[in-house]
């Protein structure tokens, strides 16, 4: 009886956390995050100044659906890691297609030409990095890089 009880216990749990995930997401448009992860610093950041937080800097960013991380937490983007390559660049296009083709790297979403699913990875993408690293600003275009 008691092993039955457990179970059923469980079970409610399960459901109750998928309910309040889907209810959350629902009225929020995506799922909840910490108030210190949302909340933007006032940076705004060029092509040219992101360059600067590549791989080799003490401070590691990443370009990802127009808002800039900081990613210095993970050795995932240090140098050795399987994503060193990504710091100090608009990643967007080059995750949405799940590459790490250099070429995709600081390419405009609007000219790269995504399929419907390449744009559901990119919003996958952001909402992983919206949970786990900081924002530090937004990306902007400079008069010399348009």
């Amino acid at each position: 009886m008691g092993a039955e009880v457990g179970i059923a216990l469980l079970v409610i749990l399960i459901v109750v956390y998928y309910l309040l995930k889907h209810y959350t997401k629902q009225a929020t448009g995506r799922l909840y995050t910490p108030p210190h992860v949302t909340t933007p610093a006032a940076g705004s950041f060029t092509l040219s100044q992101l360059r600067k937080f590549d791989k080799s800097s003490p401070k590691r960013y990443i370009a990802l659906c127009g808002k800039v991380y900081d990613v210095t937490s993970s050795e995932n983007y240090a140098p050795g890691g399987g994503y060193e390559s990504l710091p100090g660049h608009d990643a967007t296009v080059a995750l949405a297609r799940m590459s790490l083709d250099p070429s995709l790297l600081d390419v405009p979403m609007e000219s790269a030409r995504l399929e419907a699913g390449q744009e559901r990875a990119a919003r996958d993408w952001a909402a992983r990095f919206e949970e786990k690293y900081p924002v530090v600003g937004v990306l902007v275009a400079s008069k010399k890089e348009d």
